[in-house]
């Protein structure tokens, strides 16, 4: 299957949203805090900023241009001049920051000039509604920053500019039919040899693929998975029994032994924590 199908997989099951909180000329300094689950989406059209971060030296970003955090990062923007024009959103991409979307991601990503000429389309379309008024504006520019991550994440797998992670398995045409299983069925009894089957490699080939190209075992992927759904369920308010079944556990105490392993805390606590 196309790597553009493990992508509907993955925004469907984690139902990332955007914001759009500032479009137009970029007059002042700006800060934004790190540590929290929302990434930051600056898009650069005209002019340019300078982009500063803790440890890092500034990185000059000009138009056509963007820099994407898919977490929070502290950083400072700053324009180069005046006439910088840009957009600028949060963006959730489910699992608080560690769910599949988030980690497909590296830390940050910029493109510039040429970089761009892939998501001109969809970058006139954000521009040409934030000049406008109209109603339903800022709904329309929501909505126009998930369809410009999903052009922005297809552009990355087809052109295999990402050569860890995700988006590198995505890019393996093998692998990825493995990753859009393990997404659209997590609660299978997945096996080592039933993925390797799948992929059409022996089971020491595609444990060794697998890992080189996303940079775990295919277990860990899995377990990851599932407790990433395990937590978006447990966030809404499923009952532990119904969440333990969906995420492909055989019993509440089996899950229970995972999710303390790897959270530190029962699954109860954890959704306690989340809703208060």
């Amino acid at each position: 299957m196309a790597a553009t199908d493990s992508l509907s997989v993955l925004f469907t099951r984690f139902t990332p949203a955007a914001r759009v909180f500032y479009a137009g000329e970029l007059c002042r300094t700006s800060s934004f805090e790190g540590g929290g689950p929302l990434g930051h989406l600056h898009v650069v059209r005209g002019g340019g900023l300078s982009l500063a971060e803790r440890g890092r030296d500034a990185t000059r970003v000009e138009g056509p241009g963007l820099v994407f955090y898919p977490r929070g990062v502290e950083h400072v923007v700053a324009p180069l001049g005046s006439a910088t024009d840009v957009l600028c959103a949060t963006v959730d991409l489910g699992g608080g920051g560690e769910g599949p979307l988030s980690r497909t991601f590296p830390d940050r990503l910029v493109m510039v000039g040429a970089e761009m000429v892939p998501l001109a389309p969809v970058f006139d379309l954000l521009f040409a509604e934030a000049a406008g008024r109209r109603s339903g504006r800022q709904a329309a520019l929501d909505a126009l920053v998930l369809f410009f991550m999903v052009r922005l994440l297809r552009h990355l797998i087809e052109t295999a500019q990402v050569r860890t992670g995700l988006l590198a398995a995505l890019s393996d045409a093998r692998l990825a039919r493995v990753v859009e299983a393990l997404h659209e069925r997590p609660d299978k009894p997945w096996t080592l040899e039933a993925m390797a089957d799948l992929a059409g490699m022996s089971r020491a080939r595609f444990s060794e693929r697998f890992k080189r190209s996303v940079g775990s075992t295919s277990g860990d992927y899995l377990t990851d998975l599932r407790l990433g759904l395990a937590r978006l369920l447990l966030a809404k308010g499923h009952p532990v029994k119904s969440v333990a079944k969906a995420a492909g556990y055989a019993d509440s105490a089996a899950f229970a032994r995972v999710f303390r392993k790897r959270t530190g805390c029962s699954p109860r606590d954890w959704a306690n924590g989340a809703s208060g």
